[in-house]
């Protein structure tokens, strides 16, 4: 276990090394894996296919220490459309929806309900087996305040629903399929403009079918899931509770009840954690279900 932290605290290091350092402060609100899974697919799209994805997401979080510490529950719900205009290209916008209850180092609690900020994606498939993908995230989600003793600020930047900026992202998917078996590798990148910090994420799954008839299917997934974050930095200090590795192991189900529906249930669990600071993120549990319409 020494051994692994050492070796994701070098992997850390490096990837600091390689990043700018604007004014910003952590990135509560990064998770794991593909964003373009659920909405685009594993498979290669065929032209004019519509795609409706709604995907929920639960997450844990306690940061900090003493009277800044904040203990978050989330859950977060992305409504997507993915469209393609070819058999090699996938477009998608994707309005997320937040709820979350935090708990402060002082006592007070907060609970909201807000849209996240406004993502669109795209997916180009250069190869049978290679994609890249590329995102921009757009700042619609509100700045919420806090009204404590009396007085009104602005909630930390790990309390919001979004980043506050345009942050493009950019990505890379590797897949081998040779039915029943899948394997697929795949990278997603962002780089905020604004006070997020920077985030690597990896992923590696292996998708085995357990049972086919007709349009009707019972899959089942193991799921590999890390994500990398650069440090933070507000009015040009470092902060301390921001940056580091974390790696999450779980599996999900695929079921295709009928045609063209899929829902997924999936669970994740930190292995590795490395993060830097007081921060430390807890099992996560994911419920999607996409309807092709065309």
């Amino acid at each position: 276990m020494k051994a692994r932290t050492i070796a994701a605290a070098t992997f850390i290091a490096a990837f600091q090394s390689l990043t700018p350092t604007p004014d910003g402060h952590a990135c509560a609100s990064c998770l794991t894996g593909d964003p373009t899974l659920i909405a685009f697919g594993a498979e290669r799209p065929y032209p004019n296919r519509l795609r409706l994805a709604l995907e929920s997401r639960t997450r844990s979080d306690d940061i900090g220490t003493g009277s800044v510490r904040i203990i978050l529950s989330e859950v977060r719900t992305e409504l997507g459309l993915a469209w393609a205009p070819s058999s090699d290209l996938f477009l998608q916008v994707a309005v997320p929806l937040i709820y979350r209850d935090a708990t402060y180092g002082d006592s007070g609690t907060d609970r909201l309900l807000a849209t996240g900020d406004l993502g669109l994606r795209a997916r180009l498939h250069l190869t049978r087996g290679v994609a890249v993908s590329a995102g921009l995230s757009m700042p619609t989600a509100p700045a919420l305040t806090r009204t404590h003793y009396g007085s009104t600020r602005e909630l930390p930047h790990e309390a919001q629903p979004g980043s506050g900026s345009f942050d493009p992202s950019l990505g890379l998917a590797l897949t081998h399929a040779t039915h029943p078996h899948a394997i697929s590798v795949s990278t997603w990148g962002t780089w905020p403009t604004g006070d997020s910090n920077p985030s690597l994420q990896l992923a590696a799954h292996y998708q085995y079918e357990l049972w086919r008839e007709r349009r009707h299917a019972l899959s089942f997934r193991l799921a590999l899931e890390s994500r990398l974050d650069g440090k933070a930095y507000d009015h040009g200090e470092p902060v301390a509770d921001s940056g580091g590795f974390i790696a999450f192991l779980g599996g999900d189900v695929l079921v295709t009840p009928a045609p063209d529906w899929l829902l997924t249930l999936g669970l994740r669990v930190p292995v590795i954690e490395a993060l830097d600071g007081a921060h430390d993120e807890g099992i996560f549990g994911v419920l999607s279900l996409a309807y092709d319409i065309l």
